[in-house]
């Protein structure tokens, strides 16, 4: 009985990005940090009256997406790798989480804000209590 052994070897050979991509991505991620810092701090300094928070938080968010983009795409290679996709796998479901907490905190905080009562209600309410 003549058994065959086969060996299957995977050969997964990881291409590191170049010196001028990392610099290139790490300028850029600078460069977006010194904007989102900057805008931050106009705001604060002119005590709010620069742009209207509608105006300042989208910047901000749109900022973080693409400096998380820059991230993913020069540091991380995300969308460079060859069939299993894993990266891109365990990318999604980490937007997904990240969507779920952050989503979920202010749903949270909205329906705190809503149901919360003023100091007035509550001082009348501890005086109804008392009277019974």
């Amino acid at each position: 009985m003549a058994t065959s052994h086969s060996t299957i070897v995977s050969h997964h050979e990881v291409e590191p990005g170049s010196l001028a991509q990392y610099v290139f991505g790490f300028v850029w991620s600078l460069i977006l940090t010194g904007v989102a810092y900057w805008l931050v701090s106009e705001h604060v300094a002119s005590h709010h009256n620069a742009l209207p928070h509608r105006v300042v938080l989208p910047i901000l968010g749109a900022l973080a997406i693409v400096q998380a983009m820059i991230q993913l795409i020069f540091f991380l290679h995300v969308g460079e790798e060859r069939k299993p996709r894993w990266k891109s796998m365990v990318l999604w479901l980490t937007i997904v989480v990240i969507l779920i907490v952050v989503l979920g905190s202010l749903w949270v905080m909205d329906n705190l804000n809503r149901h919360m009562r003023t100091q007035t209600e509550i001082t009348n309410y501890m005086q109804d209590q008392d009277s019974l």
